[in-house]
C-alpha cells in the first residue's frame, strides 16, 4: 500500500500537543484534533493558538466545559456553523457497551477516506493506542484511571497503518503516530490498536476542490516573409532580358 496523506499534513510532518501553559485546559483533545483537521482543509500548518481559541469560543457558547472537554455533536456543530467547514460524515458518540464497536463499519470509512479527507475520530479507550513504530503510549495512559474517551486526527495511511496526530502523545510535536487497525497478542486478543481503543464516533471533513490548472495562453508566431524561389527569380530575370532585347531590335 503506497502512502496516502493530506498534503499539508505531509509537509508539516507532525501534530500539535493538547497541553498548553494553561494547566486548567486539560481536556482539549477534541479541539486539538479539530484544529489538525481544519488546518488540513485550509492547506496550512496547525496552530496551538487556534486550538485554544476554539476552546475559549466553545466554552463561551456553552458547547464545551471550561477545561475543553467537548461532545462530538457539539464539536461538529461548531465546525459546521461557526468555522463553516463542510462535513461529509458525522457519527456522534455511541453510548453503548464499551466492548462493542460502533454499528457503522468504521474501518471501511477509514479505508475510503484516510489521507483524502481529514478525520476526527473518538475512541473509548485512549490508553490502548500504541505507536506501532516507537511502542510509545499516550501520556495519560498510565494515569489512574487510565485515559478513556479521547479524540485523535487521522491524516493518512500506508502499509504500516493509519497516520495520526494524537495530541496526548508525548511524540506528537516531533512526528506523527502510526496506529494499527487491528493487532493481536499471542493469545489472539485485540491489543494496542485503533480497534482495541474502540472507535465510538467520528467526523469526516470535506476538502475544498483543487484550484483548476489555468490553461496555457495561446502563443502566436510572428509573421514571416516567405523566401523567394530562386528558379522563379531567374525566370523573371531572363524574361526581363528578352523583353528588353526585343524592344531594342524594334527600335
Amino acid at each position: 500500500m503506497s502512502l496516502r496523506i493530506i498534503p499539508s499534513a505531509n509537509r508539516y510532518g507532525r501534530g500539535i500537543s493538547e497541553f498548553t501553559s494553561d494547566r486548567t485546559l486539560n481536556g482539549t483533545c477534541t479541539q486539538t484534533a479539530l484544529e489538525i483537521c481544519v488546518a488540513a482543509t485550509e492547506d496550512r500548518d496547525p496552530s496551538p493558538a487556534k486550538m485554544v481559541g476554539y476552546v475559549r469560543d466553545m466554552a463561551a457558547r456553552g458547547w464545551c466545559s471550561p477545561n475543553g472537554a467537548a461532545r462530538l455533536d457539539y464539536t461538529a456543530h461548531y465546525a459546521r456553523e461557526v468555522l463553516r467547514k463542510p462535513i461529509l460524515k458525522e457519527i456522534d458518540y455511541a453510548n453503548r457497551n464499551v466492548n462493542e464497536e460502533i454499528a457503522e463499519d468504521w474501518h471501511a470509512l477509514l479505508v475510503q477516506h484516510a489521507g483524502i479527507h481529514p478525520i476526527l475520530m473518538q475512541v473509548a479507550y485512549g490508553a490502548r493506542l500504541v505507536d506501532k513504530e516507537t511502542a510509545v503510549r499516550d501520556e495519560a495512559a498510565g494515569a489512574n484511571p487510565p485515559l478513556r474517551y479521547h479524540a485523535i486526527a487521522v491524516v493518512g495511511k500506508d502499509e504500516r497503518g493509519y497516520i495520526c496526530a494524537d495530541g496526548d502523545h508525548p511524540q506528537v510535536t516531533t512526528r506523527f503516530q502510526v496506529y494499527d487497525y487491528d493487532r493481536r497478542d499471542a493469545a489472539g486478543n485485540i491489543v494496542n490498536s485503533l480497534r482495541a481503543a474502540i472507535p465510538c464516533g467520528l467526523i469526516i471533513f470535506d476538502m475544498p476542490p483543487s484550484a483548476p490548472t489555468p490553461a496555457p495562453k495561446p502563443t502566436t508566431s510572428p509573421l514571416t516573409t516567405p523566401s523567394p524561389d530562386p528558379a522563379a527569380a531567374l525566370r523573371a530575370a531572363l524574361t526581363d532580358i528578352v523583353t528588353r532585347a526585343q524592344s531594342a531590335l524594334k527600335g
